[in-house]
């Protein structure tokens, strides 16, 4: 599995002036993507449950919350 984090700026009217994409690529399955409109040092724990969720896993806070520390 490959996880891929972008933060793409979005030059078309009436789009968030920037964004975080995240994208999930499988063997064998469909490409998995979440947009958050906001930028990649603003995304938090909940954002990434929430991603998780609209794709079907049932992942919590404390799961990820490690990730997020900085160090």
């Amino acid at each position: 599995m490959t996880v891929t984090v972008t933060e793409p700026a979005c030059l078309e009217e009436g789009c968030a002036p920037v964004e975080t994409a995240i994208g999930v690529l499988r063997p064998d399955a469909p490409q998995l993507q979440c947009k958050l409109h906001k930028p990649m040092d603003a995304v938090d724990a909940e954002d990434l449950v929430q991603a998780c969720a609209a794709w079907g896993f049932d992942v919590t806070i404390p799961v990820l919350a490690p990730l997020l520390q900085e160090e």
